[in-house]
């Protein structure tokens, strides 16, 4: 019988145990961006001779897109080790014949990952963020108000990464075809579009449509628009948290060996890849060609046939591979 508490230490410590190497490089990385930092200039603001230039580096939107991209690396590793590399290593089946309900061991693991890649980045942006209104020059030079929302979409861009793979991960049985059609669907449904607007013209508000419900999409613009509404980010994260959880519940743990977790995945994945494979090939032929054959749509026909051979069968022979009787 499983304990009817949904927190429990045992499993969070031994998921803390696994991912220490990620959360000190995450904790060093965020000291030495962010605190050390904006002290560093504090320090400078105390000398003569210091140079304002530097000062104006520091609110360069570069340092915010680094940021960010770290942020989100620590999360995507840390969704990756917990969930496709348990069911990579077969490990996860272990903890569901122990005393541990599946609801505890998706939620603990849950906790674990946000104690290691945001509860980290909230604190230190905290800190930072005294440090810098507790110094009226630098705090004016750096605008409170855009390294506030910068605090915020990070943390929410780490959490929907984090989200988003624990997702897919429940979906693929390693950490190789997690991380391959993850960073891929991630793209999607937008960079379908983009791939057949170069064969045929594709209504720009189409595109602008299908942005919407991209996750990548999402957020970049967040990022990069300091008007967007970065709570659209927290809906993604809850979304895809929840469907990892209904998706954690319904698989079957000796499919955890297989290239999908779910019968009814192989005939979307199959469908998705032929098309895919299919537009790619045809832009690929299209370019190639272009100085050999001025006959785009020939070059054209030739490359979807080409793209979308290798998309039918490509899918079927990855699928069967590794198939559990």
């Amino acid at each position: 019988m499983s304990s009817k508490s949904l927190f429990n230490t045992t499993l969070i410590k031994k998921d803390l145990k696994i991912l220490s190497p990620i959360l000190y490089i995450n904790i060093i990385y965020l000291i030495f961006s962010y605190p050390f930092r904006y002290t560093q200039a504090i320090i400078q603001l105390k000398n003569t001779a210091f140079n304002f230039y530097s000062f104006e580096n520091l609110k360069s939107s570069e340092i915010f897109i680094v940021g960010s991209f770290f942020s989100a690396l620590i999360a995507f590793l840390c969704a990756i080790v917990l969930f496709a590399n348990e069911k990579n290593k077969k490990t996860i089946e272990i903890l569901s014949v122990a005393p541990f309900s599946r609801k505890q061991i998706y939620i603990n693991k849950i906790i674990t990952g946000l104690l290691v890649s945001i509860v980290p980045m909230i604190i230190i942006y905290m800190i930072t963020y005294f440090i810098i209104s507790t110094e009226p020059l630098l705090s004016s030079v750096l605008e409170l108000q855009y390294f506030r929302f910068y605090m915020y979409v990070c943390v929410l861009i780490s959490l929907v990464v984090f989200s988003y793979f624990i997702m897919v991960s429940m979906l693929f049985g390693s950490v190789i075809s997690t991380f391959i059609c993850g960073s891929i669907f991630a793209f999607l449904p937008l960079g379908f579009f983009l791939l057949l607007d170069g064969l045929v013209n594709i209504p720009e508000k189409l595109i602008d449509f299908s942005a919407k419900f991209t996750p990548m999409m999402a957020q970049a613009f967040s990022i990069i628009y300091r008007n967007t509404n970065i709570w659209s980010l927290l809906i993604y994260s809850i979304i895809f948290l929840l469907a990892g959880y209904f998706l954690f519940e319904m698989y079957k743990m000796e499919k955890n060996s297989e290239f999908l977790t779910f019968k009814w995945t192989e005939p979307v994945f199959k469908i998705g890849v032929f098309l895919c494979s299919a537009v790619l090939g045809a832009n690929i032929m299209k370019v190639m060609l272009y100085d050999i054959s001025r006959f785009e749509t020939m070059n054209e026909i030739l490359g979807f046939i080409v793209g979308g051979v290798l998309g039918y069968f490509i899918p079927k022979a990855i699928i069967s591979r590794n198939k559990v009787a």
